[in-house]
Parts: structure tokens; sequence; C-alpha cells
């Protein structure tokens, strides 16, 4: 029988890149996703009308977000959209949202954070890990003829 001589594979040494590093000895590779920005929008809704809150070009990554309403009475079918692309990946209706309890991160790109009905207060978290190539919009539409204060916050980075 023959054994191996030498020292084993898992001894050998690695190259260690600039998008890596050893962590208590550990190698963690970290992607190259650029400085990490955020951007806030706060302001009243026009009645009865689509609009655009939140509009970021380039590629890119969403570590996460959120969008609100409240203040002047029942907004729950008011719906926010989101954009990546170009293309609607999905909108969020608080009311529908509420009653389906889509209330954990991943259920959808919109999951919902805040639904009172009594102080007319809704918001919902924006699922991170959303890439884009070249832009990722946010949208909320007005349906009950009000204008409520709405709010929309992202942190993202662009790829460098």
């Amino acid at each position: 029988m023959v054994l191996g001589s030498g020292a084993a594979d898992y001894h050998k040494p690695i190259a260690i890149g600039p998008d890596s590093m050893l962590v208590n000895g550990f190698l963690e590779v970290r992607p190259k996703n650029g400085i990490p920005n955020g951007v806030f929008n706060t302001f009243l809704a026009t009645a009865n009308a689509t609009v655009s809150v939140i509009s970021i070009t380039g590629k890119g990554i969403l570590y996460g977000g959120r969008a609100g309403s409240g203040g002047v009475g029942s907004q729950k079918t008011d719906i926010y959209y989101l954009y990546i692309d170009g293309n609607l990946i999905g909108g969020a209706e608080f009311r529908t949202h509420d009653a389906w309890n889509l209330t954990s991160l991943y259920c959808s790109p919109f999951h919902i954070l805040k639904y009172d009905d009594v102080f007319f207060e809704y918001m919902l978290g924006i699922i991170p890990g959303i890439t884009f190539e070249s832009s990722f919009e946010v949208f909320y539409e007005e349906k009950n003829g009000r204008t409520p204060s709405i709010s929309v916050e992202v942190i993202y980075a662009l790829m460098p």
C-alpha cells in the first residue's frame, strides 16, 4: 500500500484578490458593488394621478428601501409600482398586500411594514438584492382623489 506524501491539498496557499479578504481565517469574497448611496423623496401626491417618486440611472444593486403613504384618509387602494430597466416588476396595493399577509421579506418585491387603517398610515418594504442594468424607478398611483403625503427611501450602489 502506497500512502501519499507531502502537504495535503488543503494546506496550499491561495491568492487573495482585491475583492476578497481573510476574516478570522476564512476567505470572504465581496462583490464589487461600488459605494453605497441613499436617496429619499417625500411630497404630497397628485390626486388621481401616477407620479414618479424615485428614479436611479445606471447599473447597480438595491440594498433595500421603504415606501409609505398617509395622512389624509384611507389610501389603502393606492399602488406603488417598481420598474427595473423600464420593465414593470411589481406593484403593491396596501389593502391587497395586507389581505394576503405579504409581510415577510422576499414574498414579493414589496412587503407590508405598517398597515394602520385608523390613522391611515401605510408602509411597504422593498426587498434588497435587486440588480438593475440601466434604471430603477418607483411610481405611486393615487386612486382616491386625495393628496396624501408619500415617501420613498432606498439604499443602493452603482457598479464601478
